[in-house]
């Protein structure tokens, strides 16, 4: 699986053939790039790069591996976008790409739409108005 290729990568255990394959995998798409830049920034904060003893590298391993599975639950305003505007019949206006790609720690449940709205309207990332059926979007830190 690529992400034991890429832990052995970032804590420097990549033989030859591991460090062809991961750029290779890199130069196949742009989603895969995003992948391993978010993935080294995990990596970077949960502070296993300077670790030397076995025993603490294999345990900042698994945290980096329980770090992962927390993001993988994370979800964009973009992908959480078709169920909203199922639920409650609305469009989304997205103001720029980086209020699109924000991701969101949980996902809301078929709530009100002022609490699903208020749920991504964080005061210093995105603020969102409501305009009839349309939702815009913009974030506040470009």
């Amino acid at each position: 699986m690529i992400h034991e290729l890429i832990i052995h990568f970032l804590s420097g255990e990549a033989n030859p053939s591991e460090k062809k394959i991961r750029s290779n995998w890199l130069e196949q798409s742009a989603e895969n790039k995003k992948l391993f830049a978010d993935l080294h920034e995990i990596w970077l904060t949960s502070e296993t790069q300077n670790i030397t003893d076995q025993y603490e590298l294999e345990a900042a391993i698994r945290k980096f591996r329980q770090k992962i599975q927390h993001e993988k639950k994370r979800q964009s305003l973009e992908e959480q976008e078709p169920k909203l505007k199922r639920w409650f019949d609305v469009d989304f206006i997205f103001s720029d790409e980086q209020v699109k790609i924000r991701r969101f720690t949980g996902i809301p449940e078929r709530e009100s739409i002022l609490e699903a709205v208020s749920y991504f309207d964080l005061p210093n990332l995105v603020v969102c108005t409501i305009k009839g059926n349309k939702i815009i979007t913009k974030s506040t830190n470009k």
